[in-house]
């Protein structure tokens, strides 16, 4: 019994010890920092990395842009909103690419397939479905093929699209 107490017997007594130490630095007032710092009233030069524009500005470098850049889903000529089937969603560049391949070939004379990559992600798609209806007859096709979690998406679809 003497042995299983002295274990306990030094460990009362460490914690002990280590209260005394820490007891005196608990009583010190908290307030040791400088509150003082107002950082509105801090004199930074300006910053050259940003010019500053006024909003008139802004908008006539908006309306006047002639870059030819569009933004994601935006309809051009010849296409439309519409659906396609996604078939498989993967960070993996190899596996997308391996996956077009092979979906080109089950699908030849269908759909057409896509690959559509949205960081960090690479989407395989097929079709150029008009209607949901039409998109959900290309997911049960894409089912019945082995891509037993694809699914139906909106999209930018290429109407006159042949595959």
């Amino acid at each position: 019994m003497q042995r299983t107490l002295y274990p306990f017997g030094i460990t009362l007594l460490l914690l002990l010890l280590f209260v005394v130490i820490m007891s005196p630095g608990m009583s010190q007032d908290h307030n040791q920092y400088d509150e003082s710092f107002d950082p509105l009233k801090l004199k930074e030069p300006k910053s050259t990395l940003f010019k500053e524009h006024s909003q008139q500005e802004v908008a006539r470098q908006i309306a006047s842009d002639t870059t030819g850049l569009q933004p994601v889903q935006q309809e051009s000529e010849g296409q439309q909103m519409g659906y396609r089937v996604q078939l498989i969603l993967t960070p993996n560049y190899q596996e997308a690419d391996s996956m077009l391949s092979k979906v080109r070939d089950m699908f030849a004379g269908e759909a057409n397939a896509y690959w559509v990559y949205d960081s960090p992600n690479y989407k395989i798609q097929i079709g150029d479905c008009q209607t949901r209806n039409a998109a959900e007859q290309l997911k049960q096709q894409a089912q019945r093929q082995g891509f037993r979690f694809s699914w139906v998406v909106p999209s930018t679809i290429n109407p006159e699209a042949q595959p």
